[in-house]
């Protein structure tokens, strides 16, 4: 035993054969032996003892090999035996997105490529996790067309690859993805209705998007998912407000006979759509009536309800006091919703975008409050909430901001919401003398405001600030090109 202490080369080789925690430890006994144990050549036969196959290959090249040992070592003593469909994977995937990752290629290199079935789940899995943890769309994309390879039924996976190239834009792969899905199941709900609101809001294509939405609601009329975005479709798209009044009917009959609230919150998006839809065309009696549903539910919740369920009943607390005003005036009455929902946690504990859009519109037109939001909020954020965020930035005499979250808005004057940013530019436009291209501008957004919304929620929240000399003059004129439209009518 002296003669191997002595020999470096024969303590290397001793110690190569240590598990990690001991090797640390004989790392702690003298410099000598720190100095052995650390050699990078003996970390890396430690790793390439790990190497099961081409997966775990990809995972070693991601890490020195030091760190790869050591997480196989963290890996080798969790017991990973719970399925990957159930949410205690789901749950470890948040927590331990390393254990996971390692997890799941180990098992795809040592499974025998004549499991299909297995491989497919695997690999889906691996596409979940790289898509949900660690944002690497592109790598789920391609783990997703690896399941689909080895899946006996890929409707879904398909379905998924579809969304991923939508979500990065690639719109010709989505739609070839879509369509694939639709063509091997034209049964499969989920990839019905976001075919068809690809078809809509991606495409424009509003034909084939309307056929999409019908296919959907006859093949599952229950699905509260395509219900919401076929009613959108029928009020801005192709309006047909009776069959928008028959839809949310049918979903609110759906509602009354349940009890509880599905994870996604389903049930609280569709009463929120519903009484904002009758406040777009001034039923306000009823809107409140379906408004008051949200409160309550609220208080008489039994059980926590989910984090989405969360977001909703604030979201509808808000709007409902957003409309108490809008539609009522009722300005003591929209305070006391406001001051509920700001009792809720997730009214501080959640930054999700549309959230923020009612907490900002609520604060600029029910307290009057004009300071606008930060520049350096996310992308994602400033998309949101531009608009309305460049109007506090223009009540601030802060025209550049103003100008600069506007125009971020306009890069498709074919959407309806762009409306809102296009009247305020228009308006720009008049007060610096460019009167034909105000014209013009303001034209292009009445053309896309349908049932004039977007006018009226300008219109709305520039009142709130008629203490402001600058807001006054941005209302008259705004007004006086609503009157020479109406006349040019």
């Amino acid at each position: 035993m002296e003669i191997v202490i002595e020999s470096n080369e024969l303590f290397h080789q001793v110690l190569s054969w240590l598990d990690v925690k001991s090797l640390v430890q004989a790392a702690a006994v003298s410099l000598r032996w720190y100095l052995i144990a650390n050699n990078n050549a003996l970390w890396q036969e430690h790793a390439n003892r790990g190497i099961r196959g081409q997966e775990t290959q990809k995972l070693l090249e991601l890490f020195k090999s030091k760190s790869f040992v050591r997480l196989l070592y963290r890996y080798q003593r969790y017991i990973c035996n719970f399925s990957l469909d159930s949410a205690r994977w789901q749950r470890f995937c948040s927590k331990e997105k390393w254990l996971a990752r390692i997890h799941l290629t180990i098992q795809i290199d040592t499974i025998n490529s004549t499991q299909k079935a297995e491989l497919a789940e695997l690999y889906s899995a691996f596409a979940d996790l790289m898509e949900e943890e660690f944002h690497d769309d592109l790598s789920a994309i391609i783990y997703l067309e690896l399941a689909i390879s080895n899946s006996l039924d890929p409707v879904r996976l398909m379905h998924n690859v579809a969304l991923l190239y939508d979500k990065h834009d690639d719109l010709d792969q989505a739609e070839q993805w879509f369509a694939q899905s639709y063509q091997l199941n034209p049964q499969y709900q989920s990839n019905l209705c976001n075919y068809a609101v690809f078809l809509d809001e991606r495409r424009h294509d509003y034909d084939r998007a309307l056929f999409m939405y019908e296919a959907a609601i006859s093949n599952d009329p229950r699905d509260l998912n395509s219900l919401s975005a076929f009613t959108d479709f029928l009020t801005f798209k192709r309006p047909a407000l009776d069959r928008v009044h028959s839809l949310f009917r049918q979903a609110m009959d759906q509602i009354a006979s349940t009890t509880y609230l599905s994870e996604d919150g389903q049930e609280l998006k569709i009463i929120i759509q519903y009484a904002e839809f009758l406040v777009y065309i001034c039923h306000h009696h009823g809107a409140r009536d379906i408004f008051h549903l949200i409160v309550q539910r609220h208080r008489n919740l039994k059980v926590f309800p989910s984090s989405a369920s969360q977001l909703f009943f604030c979201i509808g607390f808000l709007s409902y006091a957003i409309s108490m005003l809008f539609a009522h005036d009722d300005l003591l009455a929209a305070r006391q919703l406001v001051v509920e929902a700001m009792a809720m946690p997730v009214y501080h504990g959640n930054s999700h975008p549309m959230l923020e859009k009612y907490k900002l519109v609520a604060a600029c037109s029910i307290y009057r409050i004009s300071t606008p939001l930060s520049l350096d909020a996310s992308e994602e954020l400033q998309q949101v909430i531009a608009p309305v965020n460049g109007l506090l930035y223009y009540f601030n005499e802060d025209i550049a901001a103003a100008i600069k979250l506007w125009s971020s808005c306009i890069h498709h004057l074919d959407h309806r919401e762009n409306a809102f940013a296009c009247y305020c530019l228009g308006v720009v436009f008049h007060l610096r003398d460019k009167r034909g291209l105000a014209k013009d501008v303001l034209t292009k957004a009445f053309a896309i405001d349908v049932h004039r919304l977007e006018f009226q929620n300008l219109s709305f929240i520039a009142r709130q600030h008629l203490d402001k000399p600058i807001a006054k003059i941005f209302l008259d004129i705004l007004l006086e090109f609503s009157l020479a439209h109406l006349v040019e009518c």
